[in-house]
């Protein structure tokens, strides 16, 4: 049954498709919510009461998109889609994506996983919410050496990336892979908002974590990289610091433990719903060192979720750095894993559903076909990559653990050795100091080392804007 108390408050309401410099600026000054980005518009959304103020402007720049949010949302829960959805299910264990789900389905069907798979599948909790629920996973392997983690619903109102992930799990337990790797898959990190968005507000988007002035923290912006502040009533709100809101924490602390001797080789963040695969960096411009392997995985993943979903639809995935493809953010979770916790592959992946927050549910089995299809094309690229191969050389358990023997048996010589390279490094330096000029430092331009952000004009108005697009 849809959630209709939190459906109905956006009756009147609408979406409009404006250019990302006014919607940036709107957003800003009226707290409005940006639904999605698409190339260089966004939809905006604009509540009922504002939209007299802001007609001529709107008029100018915008086209109406979604006349009446309520009744948009409503759709996704129309009867003739399930009809629909039980024709599409190829599959008895696919029927489950004929509905969107609350949280205690989810939770139900994760624990229901764990039974039926018993050998191969083991219920995990990472942590808990800032309101106490558990933040709950499904691990499909046992005793393989590396992981991939597997993260749905960092924003409480994307219900298709839980669904997807389900999708994923399930399919993984059905159908062996022989890839040697373990997987954690996690339907909901954002619990608490999750639930919200099912009780009192479908398009929430943030946690539930209380803030000294509005409720809830952005968890992809709170990731301690580039972290930046903003005002705790935009939707984009960072939190006061980098990692105070309570899910990041619980996630970045299980991508922390698992990256530990090189186990975690890569981490997916589910999205919706712009249709693309991105990789590091979204908070810079500058491309990370392992571009080169990052860029053809996200080619291959890509290319085999295109060629599934051309079966279905014409509108294809497409890929590349976030910040040169989307836009450029500080404190996103994802480059913080690759930057910070040196996994290898991280990638965001916006899942498809151009009907924005409307799309009927059986959208996530079309998702989790093409996510599956994108994660097989990738997987082989974890044996031939040059960077992965150097770096699951050097921190490989195996490796690891030998030297550990090594140096626990051989504490003098190796302290022996050290002393050699140490004095040996001292000479070659005393000597090419000899040879040296006595130079000072060339300038350095700051503003040129440091990061442009996505910045808002805070001193604007609405007539200001007004004035721009009349005379421009």
């Amino acid at each position: 049954m849809p959630p209709h108390a939190a459906i109905s408050r956006y009756s009147g309401d609408a979406w409009f498709g404006v250019p990302i410099a006014v919607a940036n600026k709107l957003a800003r000054l009226r707290h409005l919510d940006i639904i999605s980005h698409e190339g260089d518009r966004v939809v905006l959304h604009v509540p009922a009461a504002q939209r007299p103020e802001l007609h001529e402007l709107l008029d100018l720049n915008a086209t109406l998109e979604v006349e009446d949010v309520a009744a948009a949302l409503a759709a996704s829960f129309q009867p003739w889609r399930a009809q629909r959805a039980r024709a599409l299910a190829a599959s008895e264990w696919e029927n489950w994506f004929q509905d969107w789900h609350p949280l205690s389905e989810i939770e139900d069907k994760l624990e229901k996983l764990a039974v039926q798979f018993g050998g191969r599948a083991t219920l995990i909790t990472l942590g808990t919410s800032a309101h106490g629920r558990p933040i709950r996973a499904l691990h499909v392997g046992v005793g393989e050496p590396y992981e991939i983690v597997v993260n749905g619903c960092i924003h409480a109102r994307e219900w298709i990336a839980a669904s997807t992930v389900i999708y994923v799990a399930e399919w993984l337990l059905r159908n062996s892979t022989n890839s040697g790797l373990a997987w954690t898959l996690i339907p909901v990190l954002n619990v608490d908002g999750y639930e919200y968005t099912w009780t009192t507000d479908r398009l929430w988007r943030k946690n539930r974590q209380e803030t000294p002035g509005c409720m809830g923290i952005d968890l992809n912006r709170n990731a301690d990289i580039a972290w930046a502040g903003s005002d705790d009533c935009d939707q984009l709100f960072p939190g006061k610091t980098p990692l105070d809101a309570v899910e990041t924490r619980v996630l970045r602390s299980f991508l922390q433990t698992r990256s530990v001797r090189g186990r975690l080789v890569t981490f997916f963040d589910l999205h919706s719903a712009a249709q693309m695969v991105l990789s590091p960096y979204a908070y810079t411009m500058e491309p990370p060192l392992a571009e080169d392997s990052l860029r053809l995985a996200r080619v291959a993943i890509a290319d085999a979720m295109n060629q599934v979903a051309r079966q279905s639809h014409r509108s294809s995935y497409h890929e590349g750095r976030a910040a040169t493809t989307i836009y450029q953010v500080p404190g996103c979770i994802f480059d913080d894993a690759h930057a910070n916790l040196h996994v290898p592959f991280s990638f965001a992946i916006e899942l498809r559903g151009h009907h924005h927050f409307q799309q009927p549910a059986i959208l996530a089995l079309q998702c989790g076909k093409e996510l599956t299809a994108g994660f097989l094309a990738f997987l082989p690229m974890l044996n031939t990559s040059s960077h992965f191969g150097v770096w699951a050389l050097a921190r490989s358990p195996k490796v690891l653990d030998s030297l550990e023997v090594l140096v626990q048996k051989n504490v003098l010589l190796v302290g022996c050795l050290l002393f050699l390279l140490l004095f040996l490094a001292a000479c070659c330096i005393s000597q090419r100091r000899g040879r040296l000029q006595q130079t000072s430092p060339a300038d350095v331009d700051m503003e040129e080392l440091g990061t442009n952000y996505l910045t808002y004009e805070t001193d604007d108005d609405v007539h200001g804007l007004l004035r721009e697009a009349r005379h421009g």
